[in-house]
């Protein structure tokens, strides 16, 4: 696969999947907006700008998930918790999807050649 199209996906994954990677990540212990930048360019090889951290961190205080403590460090609340488990539940589940529906187009593919 073409390089420049893989950093491309590869971004827009990690930006589908944003609240969950934040919400991961301050699932033990609160941390900068600047941290979790840091944290998921350097983890993912991605260069997402503060804005869309800032971005993510306000949605999911909105949402009650994450509340700012007293340092202004962004933490999950009981809510955020809960509801961090499930979308990795909801998230493993369509990973496996994905494989089952790949390993059906693969196989018909070989079968029609």
């Amino acid at each position: 696969m073409d390089n420049t199209y893989s950093t491309i996906l590869n971004k827009k994954v990690i930006k589908s999947f944003l609240d969950m990677l934040i919400m991961h990540l301050i699932k033990d212990k609160p941390m900068s907006g600047n941290k979790i930048l840091k944290e998921i360019n350097s983890r993912f090889n991605v260069s997402l700008s503060p804005a869309s951290i800032y971005s993510a961190l306000s949605s999911l205080q909105e949402q009650g998930l994450v509340v700012y403590s007293s340092d202004k460090m962004p933490t999950l609340t009981e809510k955020g918790k809960a509801v961090r488990k499930k979308l990795i539940e909801d998230y493993l589940g369509l990973l496996k999807k994905i494989e089952i529906n790949l390993l059906i187009f693969e196989n018909h593919k070989i079968t029609l050649e």
